[in-house]
């Protein structure tokens, strides 16, 4: 009797299978995540926001990104447009895309200053600050941000780009 009660219980307690993670994914999962990465995720969530108001510019806005790029120590902010690919197209959609990311109020008097503001609040700790945390953070994240737009004639495959920053109103063309 005692031997069929333990057989019958053992066979309804749950079969448990232990599996452990791959060694890639533990490696993924001892390795944190820093302020620039999340400064670099929070430009481009508001990179890729754009898409929802395509009232802003003149063509349709398709996409937006926030990367880094090592080599030239700089953070890159793209807008990719899709309209004729003309250089004009090109400039004016820049532009609006530059007051889109750092809009000027009366309490940021300048595009500079608005890009510093939020480029510090995107790359810094929510609701406290550090005493490590470099001074005039915003400034020296704005001195290395170039922002770009891409313009793609999907008929003719031809492409127009321009660049800026938000130090200064000129706007550049990017040549192939």
């Amino acid at each position: 009797m005692f031997q069929r009660s333990f057989f019958t219980f053992a066979l309804l307690l749950p079969i448990c299978v232990f599996a452990e993670p791959s060694k890639t994914l533990q490696y993924l999962m001892s390795q944190p995540v820093t302020l620039f990465d999340w400064g670099i995720l929070n430009a481009n969530i508001e990179m890729e926001s754009y898409i929802k108001f395509n009232h802003i510019f003149s063509i349709r806005y398709v996409a937006g990104q926030a990367r880094y790029d090592y080599s030239k120590n700089r953070i890159i902010l793209t807008g990719t447009f899709q309209g004729k690919g003309t250089q004009k197209e090109c400039t004016y959609n820049l532009r609006r895309l530059k007051m889109s990311f750092a809009p000027t109020t009366s309490t940021r008097p300048s595009q500079e200053v608005s890009a510093e503001q939020v480029l510090d609040g995107f790359f810094t700790h929510e609701g406290y600050s550090l005493d490590k945390q470099p001074k005039f953070l915003g400034k020296q994240l704005v001195d290395i941000t170039i922002i770009e737009a891409h313009i793609i004639n999907l008929k003719t495959i031809h492409t127009a780009k321009c660049q800026s920053t938000f130090t200064s109103p000129d706007i550049s063309v990017i040549v192939p």
